[in-house]
């Protein structure tokens, strides 16, 4: 049996507000609009998917993933362009058949079908399948 010390009672009580303080994950609505935010640089690329309820964005999920060599090489519009693929394809059971839009800090992503790299263009055939709106947000 624990003996409930007042050291063990203040720790508890720290979990308790540490746990309690944790960002809370939510599940999507039918009705909320749904917004996915994505960044790159050389490194890696991380995606955040909310929604609007109240005026106040409430976190969905969180998504990140380190860039290889390889990757790290690519030009920003494809780091970029390969966050917004990487999350949307990951989350496809919460994205498919919903209108959501992609905020990114990259003006040209806007201008992503314009892009004549194979990898890019296979990417945009592939999210064509989805109804989405990308706003460009000053990074």
């Amino acid at each position: 049996m624990l003996d409930w010390t007042d050291e063990l009672l203040e720790v508890f009580e720290m979990t308790k507000i540490a746990v309690n303080d944790c960002p809370k994950l939510f599940f999507l609505d039918n009705v909320s609009p749904i917004i996915l935010h994505t960044d790159a640089s050389q490194y890696g690329m991380g995606a955040y998917l909310c929604q609007i309820r109240n005026n106040e964005e409430i976190p969905i999920r969180f998504l990140s993933k380190s860039f290889d060599d390889r990757m790290s090489r690519w030009s920003t519009i494809q780091q970029e362009g390969y966050a917004i693929y990487f999350a949307i394809t990951e989350w496809d059971y919460l994205l498919c058949d919903r209108r959501f839009n992609i905020r990114t800090d990259h003006a040209n992503l806007k201008l992503l079908h314009a892009e004549s790299n194979d990898k890019v263009l296979r990417w945009m055939i592939t999210l064509q399948t989805y109804d989405f709106e990308i706003e460009h947000i000053k990074g």
